[in-house]
């Protein structure tokens, strides 16, 4: 591979595309990048540094376009094939139609247009056979108006929708942690202001050379991020990249700041209870045999142990110490009993099965537990948003793509959830005979979320973006 900036080339087998993209963005290039795999051709525009636009051979834009937008269902798959046979006929920009028949605004074209190159470098870099090159040039054709990405942003989210297929190792790091710094295991330089990275050693960029000096093990890399100015995504890969090169821990997490510092309270010290001899079993009149007990675990009896059967006295089973014991049929009676009596709670109030016990504060349990849910819900939902830019239409989303588990789907007292989606938030109810139960439910938005809300990411460009070295 060339070290000349409008004359990069090389195999997918021996350079991955990660580093290329980095390489582009940290040389600020304007350009085409062709990527050829086994099936098709992808083009991929940049302008000073990042992707504004991608093009495959296969696949027409309208194709493209015309997928996205049915899945995000902004415009339904009649009225797009009726704009695109008046496209055929008359010419001009399909996106330019259908906002002129009010099918669509225009910002909600471009999210799509930029949906549509996102997708496409999705499938890129999954790809490990093929061969790239890259055309340098003073400027590109694209969709004026269309926010361009960042590698950055690409990489972070693709490493957390497609994992180690994305070509990175590892998983997104976290932002409302904290992190220390480590001894490195060699010298630290700073790309441009040390050299271009050529020679052996940690190379840093100046966002992660900042973050590395920040990183106290007392603030979280979320306090970092603020005091340093930078978006969520050149937060997330400079973290990502310090913990690559082993130079930052994981302390733990955040303190919130509404938390009061308070002495915990230690639990009372259990009194040892001396070992005593197992009673005799009351069937069989011998002991159990007891094995010795092992750290947070309870002393169990042997599995080796056998009963002997009582013999019958008078028509009644009468065991070793004389007591009488009950009829066999008597037992089974009892059993049917519970069992009815369960189904009928579990038919009745089936999240009462989870709090069995009325005097441990069973409101204040089923409260904590359905807490824990929402909790749950709003961490895949942020994900789910990293993803695809906007919340899921409906909960069942979330599980089609392995953020929730289908029984985080129910409530745990067996009520009902109802789920809404707003452009920029959500919210869920707790519904009870149809009707919404009051103060129960929970709600979110990317509205002040540092992770998700457009207010915190930083436009001022940084002079050398990050680039990954192997």
């Amino acid at each position: 591979m060339s070290d000349e900036a409008q004359i990069l080339e090389g195999d997918l087998k021996e350079v991955e595309l990660p580093s290329v993209l980095q390489k582009l963005a940290l040389q600020q290039a304007t350009g085409i990048l062709t990527v050829q795999g086994e099936d098709d051709i992808v083009a991929v525009s940049y302008l000073n540094g990042q992707i504004v636009t991608a093009d495959a051979l296969n696949q027409t834009l309208e194709e493209g376009l015309g997928q996205v937008l049915a899945s995000k269902n902004l415009v339904s798959t009649e009225n797009f094939a009726a704009v695109a046979k008046e496209h055929q006929s008359s010419g001009g920009s399909i996106g330019e139609l259908l906002v002129g028949h009010g099918l669509l605004s225009r910002e909600k074209l471009l999210e799509a247009m930029r949906f549509q190159t996102y997708r496409l470098m999705l499938q890129v870099l999954t790809w490990r056979q093929g061969e790239f090159k890259f055309y340098g040039g003073d400027e590109v054709s694209f969709e004026k108006g269309i926010p361009p990405i960042t590698v950055e942003e690409l990489l972070v989210r693709a490493l957390a929708e497609l994992g180690e297929r994305s070509g990175l190792p590892g998983q997104v790091p976290k932002l409302d942690v904290v992190y220390r710094q480590v001894p490195p295991s060699g010298p630290i330089q700073v790309l441009g202001r040390d050299g271009d990275g050529s020679t052996p050693g940690i190379w840093l960029t100046d966002l992660q050379a900042a973050f590395l000096q920040r990183l106290d093990g007392k603030v979280s890399a979320l306090s970092v991020a603020k005091s340093i100015n930078t978006g969520r995504y050149k937060a997330l890969f400079s973290l990502y990249q310090l913990l690559r090169f082993d130079l930052i821990e994981f302390v733990g997490a955040a303190e919130s700041p509404s938390q009061v510092a308070q002495t915990p309270v230690q639990p009372p010290q259990a009194t040892p209870v001396p070992q005593q001899q197992p009673p005799a079993d009351a069937r069989s009149g011998t002991h159990a045999q007891a094995r010795p007990g092992v750290a947070g675990q309870s002393m169990v009896a042997g599995r080796g142990t056998k009963a002997r059967p009582a013999k019958p006295v008078g028509g009644q089973a009468v065991g070793a110490s004389g007591a009488t014991l009950p009829r066999p049929w008597l037992g089974s009676l009892l059993a049917a009993a519970l069992f009815f009596s369960l189904l009928a709670v579990l038919m009745l109030r089936p999240g009462s099965l989870l709090l069995p016990l009325p005097w441990l504060g069973g409101a204040e349990v089923e409260d904590t537990i359905e807490e824990s849910l929402f909790q749950k819900t709003h961490r895949a939902s942020t994900v789910y948003f990293l993803m695809e830019s906007d919340y899921p239409n409906r909960l069942d989303e979330l599980v089609d793509n392995g953020l929730l588990a289908v029984t985080d789907l129910r409530h745990p007292a067996g009520y009902t959830l109802r789920y809404g989606k707003e452009e920029l938030s959500y919210q869920i109810a707790v519904v009870e005979d149809g009707e919404p139960i009051e103060g129960r439910g929970t709600q979110a938005g990317v509205a002040g979320d540092f992770i998700l809300d457009p207010e915190f990411v930083s436009l001022e460009e940084i002079k050398n973006p990050l680039v990954l070295l192997d």
